[in-house]
């Protein structure tokens, strides 16, 4: 999901509370129209905030804490740097058996 459709949702959609279901990594809300519905989440929490679009009530999200959204973004970029700099080494200085 682009992050355009997550700051509409969040900003325009519908935000309710999803409960855990029985079974780990799910949790259940009702949307408008009174259907429930099953959230995929890790979280050990016995509720979650789902916000979802109410033009397509079955494709919800959990919203992000803003220091979560802030360390996922910066985890995110050191390991691009990481990568990036393990690439563009020289082949001379790479250790070769």
């Amino acid at each position: 999901m682009g992050t355009w459709n997550r700051e509409r949702w969040l900003e325009h959609g519908i935000t309710v509370a999803a409960s855990q279901a029985g079974i780990p990594g799910a949790y259940l809300y009702t949307d408008t129209g009174g259907t429930t519905r099953v959230l995929p989440h890790l979280g050990f929490a016995p509720f979650v905030r789902a916000s979802y679009d109410p033009r397509d009530p079955a494709n919800a999200l959990v919203p992000q804490t803003p220091f979560m959204r802030r360390f996922t973004i910066t985890v995110g970029a050191v390991l691009l740097f990481c990568a990036l700099g393990g690439v563009a080494t020289p082949t001379s200085s790479r250790w070769t058996p």
